[in-house]
């Protein structure tokens, strides 16, 4: 591997890391501006449209330097490849200055600004903000033509000339915006009110004049200098192509920024999680109680020697919260691999790869396929371990357990991209999906491992399903192992129609690649099961379960969930067997508990 080539992986990996972190990032700030009303005004309702162009805007930086690394195009290629990264990143270029001429409207026209009607508000902000956007990526189709380029970014979607100008109205509003900025500032400072109050809003808007100069101009600045000098040495153009760098930072800082810089944003932002969140006087005891309902009722039935009682039973919330987490996880694998069949299968619809090719554009894919496999082998073993082996599950350190967690979905997922790598050639295959990555042979070894890990999946499915089903034969009451047994065979229902199902169609068309036309036609639909396999896990939860819809509701439309009285009937041991060290969960007023 050549430094050009090893270069362009370093930038993959860190585009990757901006969008996790954007993602996670922009949606909390959207979430947390819908879930409080007092944080909601114009200009963050603007933050949170500005928010949902970065994402977009991530999308664009992956498609085109992580998802081709290496590739080579056409300017009119490259334009079919970016038009909507185009669009946005134009739109999120001005929204900055509504945004700041917004803040400033509302400093120095304060009756004009709040007599302004929302229909006549919204045209104001919206109009010029998708007339730049549509021009520019109209002027982007117009001008395009067949020169090859060495990156695929939106400036180089134009031709030469226009790539320029493009990179210039950029760095022209970048000037505007910190000019705004400027006397943003200066007004604070001659102001002669509440001087505390002006002076931390001085320090915001210089914290904030400091972003963006590092951010997103000085990537501005940087592409001027690319585009104007195109012929340089190889180091310089290492150099050069990091300046994606500073414009991944620009799209992915704002809900960090925001928490570091307002007390107001932390504070509410805390004050939402703790839906979430489960500990000393951080959480509600609707929460704790529905949890510890759970919990009893596996602790009263389990091992002997088994120390889970109520007396520690704020220990089976912290494994609740780990099941929890280790899902999470599991989504966050899916909505990554949820890019690669639109990848591999909508953005180059009819194109034909050999398997090198494949491999450079999918690469991602593979790997956390891989982890998201693994990691359902994880989940279901960790709730064996809780069921069969309470004691060593409760005295496992979290340390360990990350470790044990963490280790052989990394180990498994990095294997199977370095086997993809190695085994990789130039045959043609007809869909570029992660097992046409790899050579014939290494392919049906990639498939044949899935199957056989989706094998002892069902087998610890089954193992669990016998054991509730046990419990709740000799526990003639146990309505709850029984509702356990339930859910776990629709579970291994779903697993079997879905991931189980897609892995034996692959294995077919791996073994057997000669088939008929029609044959082949209704072959390739086995991407159904794929596609539900990575999109089922929300749906599924809020159909089986009844804790997690209800908290769902308590989370998004808290005029709809159940009142917290409601919930403590249907839970009675909530207000049973409660000692002292537990007693801290439940000593918030009426108040702060439907909050």
């Amino acid at each position: 591997m050549d430094g050009r080539l090893l270069n362009l992986y370093v930038i993959a990996f860190y585009k990757v890391v901006f969008l996790v972190l954007g993602f996670i990032g922009n949606s909390l700030f959207i979430h947390l501006i819908y879930r409080r009303k007092q944080l909601q005004s114009r200009t963050s309702i603007l933050q949170c449209v500005q928010c949902i162009f970065h994402l977009l805007c991530q999308i664009g930086t992956v498609v085109s330097g992580v998802l081709d690394v290496g590739t080579l195009y056409r300017r009119n290629e490259c334009l079919k490849r970016i038009a909507f990264y185009i669009f946005f990143q134009t739109a999120q270029g001005i929204i900055m200055m509504v945004i700041v001429l917004d803040i400033l409207a509302f400093v120095k026209f304060p009756v004009f600004y709040r007599r302004l009607s929302s229909s006549a508000y919204i045209a104001f902000v919206t109009v010029p903000v998708l007339a730049f956007s549509v021009f520019t990526t109209s002027l982007a189709i117009f001008t395009t033509n067949d020169e090859f380029v060495y990156s695929c970014g939106p400036p180089f979607a134009f031709d030469a000339q226009t790539g320029v100008y493009y990179n210039m109205l950029f760095i022209l509003l970048g000037i505007i915006v910190m000019i705004l900025y400027l006397i943003l500032i200066w007004i604070f400072q001659t102001s002669n009110q509440n001087r505390t109050n002006f002076l931390r809003t001085i320090k915001r808007l210089q914290l904030s004049v400091l972003i963006f100069i590092f951010t997103w101009f000085f990537g501005q600045i940087l592409g001027f200098v690319v585009l104007r000098a195109p012929e340089f040495s190889e180091w310089s153009g290492m150099m050069f192509a990091h300046t994606v760098f500073f414009v991944c930072l620009c799209y992915s800082n704002t809900f960090y920024v925001t928490m570091m810089r307002s007390k107001e944003y932390r504070q509410e932002f805390y004050s939402v999680c703790s839906v979430w969140v489960v500990g000393p006087l951080d959480s509600d005891t609707v929460v704790v109680g529905v949890l510890l309902s759970e919990g009893e009722g596996i602790a009263r039935h389990s091992q002997k020697d088994s120390l889970l009682w109520v007396e520690n039973s704020t220990w089976w919330v912290n494994m609740v919260v780990d099941e929890a987490i280790l899902q999470c996880v599991q989504a966050g694998f899916h909505i990554i691999c949820q890019t690669g069949p639109v990848m591999s299968g909508v953005f180059d619809m009819g194109a034909v790869y050999t398997r090198s090719d494949c491999f450079h554009k999918i690469a991602y894919y593979i790997f956390f396929q891989a982890a998201q496999g693994m990691i359902m082998l994880i989940i279901v073993l960790d709730i064996l371990i809780f069921v069969k082996f309470p004691v060593f599950y409760r005295r496992l350190s979290v340390t360990k357990y990350i470790f044990i967690s963490g280790s052989p979905i990394l180990l498994f997922a990095s294997a199977y991209v370095i086997l993809a790598h190695l085994t990789t050639n130039e045959e043609t295959v007809y869909a570029c999906t992660p097992p046409f990555a790899f050579s014939t042979t290494a392919s049906m070894f990639y498939n044949q491992t899935f199957i056989t890990l989706s094998v002892v999946v069902l087998l610890f499915y089954t193992i669990l399903i016998n054991a509730f089903y046990t419990r709740s034969r000799n526990q003639s009451s146990n309505r709850s192992s029984l509702k356990t047994v339930k859910r776990l065979q629709l579970t291994v229902i779903i697993f079997i129609f879905t991931w189980f199902t897609s892995q034996l169609l692959s294995f077919i068309v791996i073994f057997f690649p000669n088939f008929s036309k029609l044959l082949g036609l209704a072959i390739s639909h086995l991407i159904l099961f794929v596609c539900l396999s990575y999109s089922n896990t929300f749906y599924v939860t809020m159909w089986r379960s009844k804790e997690y819809r209800d908290q769902f509701y308590s989370v998004w439309w808290p005029k709809w969930s159940p009142q917290s009285s409601s919930i403590a009937r249907h839970s009675p041991s909530v207000t049973l067997k409660i000692t002292n060290s537990e007693s801290m969960f439940y000593r918030r007023s009426p108040t702060q508990i439907e909050s």
